[in-house]
């Protein structure tokens, strides 16, 4: 009743609330020497209230320091802010994420797409990113990645590996970093969930950009392929493949009929995760 009877001030209440508490929070972050985007996301996720305010507000309204109106108002604010945390919360991350990543395009010269172009895109840069960046460089072919680990991307940087921060979803991020003009998109990043999302985004935006993906299974294979992928390497088959063919090499097989053992198992395994061909696609 009083949200409905009070909806304006409630609702400003909230925002101001949020407003009042990020900025304080925000500026105590800079002065500990936290960046802008962290000092952000952290006002904006702090900037809530909390459950020591139905304490604080009930015993106030016990003890007769707060009419019940006054306080019922107050918890409700409090109550709602909480409730808006987990909005709040993805809006802090979006928010900053992009000022993390006008912060990296600043400091590391993110150029245009123009300057981009015959290279290959890698988006998460974690073990398998690095790997497939290091056969890259060994046969002199340029690479630009995309993290979203801050600390990955730093300790990179300062090896002057052309690793970015930033949302490898972000069509506009890509479109910088030339994916219009890019040899591939490698897909590496360890949520099912984001990469295909970024396949799919990336399909739709590049159709004709060749995309290779690591999944984690043969569902998810599937899954990617159904979404654009051109190739996908599941992570389970191509590791039993490996260990399957130590065994065979340990049983005395040769290394040549090993290899083309595991060559057919991998056409086989591929021709079951391919998707369905046909209109229903």
């Amino acid at each position: 009743r009083v949200a409905l009877d009070d909806a304006f001030w409630v609702l400003a209440s909230v925002a101001g609330l949020f407003v009042l508490k990020a900025a304080i929070i925000f500026g105590l972050a800079l002065a500990f020497g936290e960046s802008r985007p962290v000092a952000l996301e952290t006002a904006l996720l702090l900037g809530q209230g909390g459950e020591f305010a139905f304490i604080v507000v009930g015993l106030s309204e016990r003890l007769g320091l707060l009419e019940s109106p006054v306080a019922q108002f107050m918890l409700l604010v409090a109550s709602l802010s909480m409730l808006a945390t987990p909005l709040v919360a993805r809006l802090a991350q979006r928010l900053a994420g992009r000022s993390d990543s006008r912060a990296a395009d600043d400091r590391h010269g993110v150029a245009t797409a123009e300057a981009h172009e015959d290279h290959v895109l890698i988006a998460g840069f974690g073990r398998t990113g690095q790997i497939v960046a290091d056969l890259l460089d060994a046969e002199e072919i340029p690479w630009l990645a995309l993290d979203y680990n801050t600390g990955n991307v730093a300790e990179h940087r300062r090896r002057d590996r052309p690793v970015h921060f930033g949302d490898a979803g972000r069509a506009d991020l890509l479109a910088r970093l030339g994916a219009g003009k890019a040899l591939a998109l490698i897909v590496t990043l360890d949520d099912p969930g984001v990469a295909g999302n970024l396949v799919a985004a990336v399909h739709r935006a590049w159709p004709r950009l060749p995309i290779y993906a690591r999944a984690r299974d043969r569902r998810h294979a599937a899954h990617l392929h159904r979404l654009g992928a051109t190739g996908v390497v599941a992570e389970a088959i191509e590791s039993s493949l490996q260990l399957g063919g130590m065994a065979l090499q340990a049983a005395g097989l040769p290394e040549e009929a090993v290899t083309n053992l595991l060559d057919r198992q991998r056409g086989t395994l591929a021709v079951r995760a391919a998707p369905p061909s046909g209109p229903s696609d």
